[in-house]
């Protein structure tokens, strides 16, 4: 509806320019308006018209050409507005572009991309969900490794100190102090660097794996739960590296499950994002080839 709207004002705004400008050779009709003059190199006064007119007038000149007719726009319900809020449209690029480019590329070129910034200079969605994931494991562990340290060292300390003998009540309980926070920072950060690195090392093979098939899948967390607790035993010796693998491959593939029946009900599967990622990619594309003819006009008139 948006870009009905847009469109007709264009037209009402081109009719009210032309009335201005008589040199702009414009013909409307009720439903659509089409424009064979080159407004920059004839009429001079159109320089002062907001970037934003000269870059709406590119692009409608398209569809005016097309033949296709412009319809006013018409009340929604609230059914269908919601629907229209929900729904993802993409009226630059059409699906015969993305899927054009989805057939061309490898998942050599997808791999590339996933460990490359993006054209607004961040990190790629799938590195960022392997940001965030590896942040919230991070604070997560920290807090209850440190909790449960805590409350360890409150114990030990009284078992080892049954017979000390303090000076004062409040050495006592400095030294008692002093002695949970060391342990408790001691033991969080510990255990926050392995799971960090634990999830790092899995979410990045998981990740790479289904970008290159560009699929969602159960295996992707098989194969990475498998080899990042084969990884963390190897040190152990082959027999324990065997049995360590085979016993990540089954709660990967378990927590994999789960994971990808969550994707699969939220509609954020590999296939998905990547196909919203490719239709952003042309679209910035396209305005941006849209910005740079705007501009070659200018310099033109």
């Amino acid at each position: 509806m948006m870009d009905n709207f847009r469109k007709w004002y264009d037209c009402v705004y081109l009719k009210s320019l032309s009335f201005r400008h008589p040199s702009i050779n414009t013909c409307f009709s009720a439903n659509c308006y089409k424009s064979e003059c080159s407004v920059m190199k004839t009429c001079p006064q159109e320089r002062s018209v907001s970037y934003n007119f000269l870059q709406a007038f590119l692009s409608r000149k398209a569809f005016c050409e097309s033949g296709k007719t412009l319809s006013l726009p018409t009340p929604m319900g609230k059914k269908e507005e919601t629907q229209e809020k929900t729904s993802r449209v993409f009226n630059i690029v059409s699906e015969v572009d993305v899927q054009n480019y989805l057939s061309n590329e490898t998942g050599r070129d997808r791999l590339i991309k996933m460990y490359s910034i993006d054209h607004k200079g961040q990190l790629t969605p799938e590195m960022q969900i392997i940001k965030t994931a590896t942040i919230q494991a991070a604070a997560a562990t920290f807090l209850c490794v440190s909790l449960l340290a805590g409350r360890q060292a409150k114990n030990d300390f009284i078992t080892r100190n049954q017979v000390t003998v303090f000076k004062t009540r409040f050495q006592a309980f400095r030294r008692l102090q002093d002695t949970i926070f060391l342990f408790s920072m001691k033991e969080g950060a510990k255990w926050t660097v392995r799971v960090s690195v634990f999830s790092l090392i899995f979410l990045l093979t998981s990740q790479s794996i289904a970008v290159y098939r560009n699929k969602s899948s159960v295996w992707e967390y098989t194969v990475a739960s498998a080899l990042t607790i084969g990884l963390f035993k190897a040190n152990l010796g082959l027999r324990a590296f065997v049995v360590s693998t085979g016993f990540g491959a089954v709660i990967g593939s378990l927590g994999g499950l789960l994971v990808y029946a969550a994707m699969k009900i939220t509609n954020e599967t590999q296939e998905q994002r990547h196909h919203w990622q490719v239709q952003r990619e042309l679209e910035h594309n396209k305005i941006i080839q849209g910005q740079f003819a705007s501009n070659v006009v200018t310099t033109a008139a």
